[in-house]
């Protein structure tokens, strides 16, 4: 199952929508992001993009 389809399957409350609205406009640019930057372009915390990845099964 690739990562798209986990998202759409997924349920994500507001703040964690933009944040995986904003991994999805950025595509593969985001593997040169750190979490801090991330969180700043896209206005929300460091531990949203963490509960994100954390809803798609993803640990560590």
């Amino acid at each position: 199952m690739s990562i798209i389809d986990l998202i759409e399957k997924t349920t994500f409350s507001s703040s964690e929508k933009e944040a995986v609205n904003y991994i999805l406009s950025q595509g593969y640019n985001v593997h040169n992001l750190t979490l801090k930057q991330m969180s700043k372009k896209s206005y929300t915390s460091p531990a949203t993009f963490v509960r994100v990845a954390q809803r798609l099964g993803f640990k560590g």
